[in-house]
This record gives structure tokens, sequence and C-alpha cells, in this order.
């Protein structure tokens, strides 16, 4: 005897077989994720040789809280000023990780090194910067990347990159800009490194330029707005901080009109006068673990063709995240 299922039933059933296929092949909702490395502490011990060269020897520690992993630690090398020869200890060409020295403008001399498992690659680029490819997950440790230069320690900008895998994850075809990208987890700060006289801040005087954006491809505009408090631009705050202090250097060529901040409700907070410094303190909504603010400005002092979209601009965006760990 055959039993006969109603035809509904059969494309019901189908239907359901479908979905749950494709629910094992979709990827997860890219707008879900959070690759978070803003709880990760750099740190540096410096010393000069009897010789007169420096050392810098730099260390990470990324917290438990972490979301993601560290891929890359760099730091801009840049400079202008012509220094004696120097002779230093450059890694050899068939040391294990080493790719050379390749800038494109001038540098710091500086010799970088890694002691065997601090990093898989590393070397200095085209684009003027020392770079380590590390491997970092949260509750992990690096240790041992050192520079030695005969440059004097100075205020440094770095990056810290987040691995950013796209495999696995549902984006849709057309790029939606809303989505969180890689630049959205990736933190700069400033740290102690070979400096450049009269173009590096000394050690004395701590200064974050804030946030670097391609865009940016002027150094002075992008010192238009400068910092001493926070000295990165993505910040881990403990459980239950309300407020967070922002100190904030004014250059004198600021043209204090052009001064915006979003959200708009903090603006008011600020009183930007040219070649002044103040410390605000900014609120932190109590249902909110991620507080993000943007502040630009544009200098009175840069030339334009008369329009105001195409004056260039500093722009610098921070982020506190509220959670546990510092």
């Amino acid at each position: 005897m055959r039993t006969r299922i109603p035809i509904p039933i059969c494309f019901a059933a189908a239907a359901a077989l479908l979905a749950a296929s494709g629910a094992a092949l979709a990827g997860k909702d890219p707008a879900t994720r959070d690759e978070d490395i803003s709880g990760t502490q750099v740190k540096v011990d410096y010393h000069q040789r009897s010789g007169g060269l420096w050392v810098y020897e730099y260390s990470e520690t990324a917290p438990d809280s972490n979301k993601g992993t560290v891929t890359t630690f760099a730091i801009d090398l840049k400079c202008g000023v012509t220094f004696n020869n120097v002779s230093l200890p450059y890694p050899s060409s068939s040391d294990e990780g080493y790719e050379g020295v390749n800038n494109s403008e001038p540098i710091t001399p500086t010799a970088p090194q890694a002691d065997w498992g601090a990093s898989a690659t590393y070397g200095i680029s085209a684009d003027n910067t020392v770079s380590w490819l590390l491997s970092l997950k949260p509750g992990e440790h690096l240790a041992y990347q050192r520079l030695v230069s005969p440059a004097a320690p100075g205020w440094r900008q770095y990056t810290l990159d987040p691995a950013f895998e796209v495999f696995g994850w549902d984006y849709p075809r057309i790029p939606d800009p809303t989505l969180p990208q890689r630049q959205d987890f990736v933190v700069n700060g400033v740290i102690a490194a070979p400096g450049c006289p009269g173009e590096v801040p000394p050690v004395e005087k701590p200064s974050f330029p804030g946030t670097v954006h391609p865009t940016e491809r002027d150094d002075n505009l992008n010192g238009l707005l400068s910092y001493t408090q926070p000295l990165k631009d993505r910040v881990r705050v403990s459980a239950g901080t309300r407020e967070v202090e922002l100190t904030i250097r004014y250059r004198g060529d600021l043209d204090p009109k052009s001064f915006k901040v979003q959200p708009g409700w903090a603006r008011h907070f600020f009183h930007p006068k040219p070649g002044t410094e103040e410390t605000v303190s900014l609120p932190l909504k109590a249902h909110k673990s991620r507080h993000r603010f943007f502040l630009d400005a544009r200098s009175a002092e840069t030339p334009g063709n008369g329009s105001p979209e195409h004056v260039p601009k500093d722009r610098d965006e921070f982020e506190f995240r509220v959670g546990p760990g510092p």
C-alpha cells in the first residue's frame, strides 16, 4: 500500500531542506564582527650604549578582553635630518624573517632586529615605517623586537593592525561602507622610538598627532589638532567609567570656525582657540560599551580653490571601550 503525501507538505519539506542548506553555506553576518584590539599594551625599554648608539626594545601584551588578533606592529621613521655616517648592526640578509631596508624617503638611520620567535617577518618598508609581523592573540605576550639607532628617543607614531579575514563572512557584492572595516579597529598611538631632531617631539614633551588617514598627506596638517592625553586613539577604560578626559592642543594656524565634533552634542565641551590647550571631560552614556568621537578642523592658512570641501582638514577619531581590564 502506497502512502500519499500531500503536495503542499512535500513543498514545505523541500523548502525547509533548502533553507537549512542555505543557512549552512551562508557566512557570518559582517555587521556583527568585532576585531577589537584596543586593550593591547605596547611598551618600550631604551638605553644608550657606551659607543653612543641607542637600543629600543618593544613588547606587546594582549589582554583576554581583546577580541581580535594583532598582526602588525609598525613605527614611523620619516626624517628629513641628515645624520653623520654611522655603522649599524643590520641583520644578515640570510637571517630568518628579515626583509631588509626599502624606504622610499629619508628616514632616521635605524637597524631593525628581532629575536627568534618574536616576529615572523620584519624590516623597513617603502612607506618609511619599520614593522614586525605578529600573531598576538588575546591573553598572549610578545617581546624582543628591537631598533638600534644613533638617534635619541622621540615620540613616534605607531600602528597596530588586526587580522581581518573576509572568508566566511557574508559580505554583499556591492561594498557597504556602514559595515565594519579593518580601519575601524586599527590602533594609532605614539611611543618612544628613534627620533628626528627638530621634527619629532622629544620624550619629555608627549604629543599625539591623532589618527592617520590616507587623505592626510601633509604631516603638518595632521598635527593641526594634537593631544597629550590619551596618547592613542582607541582606549579601553575600566567598567563603570562615566567620563573620559581629552587634553587637546589647537595649533596657531587653526581656523576655529571650521572645528567640528561628532556626535554634535559633544561640541559645546570644546573651546577652540589657536595656540591654546585645554582638557575636556566627555561623558559616556551608561547604556553603551563603545563610544566614538570624531574631531576635525581646517587651517586658516591652507590654500584652497574656494570650495570648503577641497581644503584639506585634520580629522581624528577616538574610541573608548568600557569593559574589563585597562
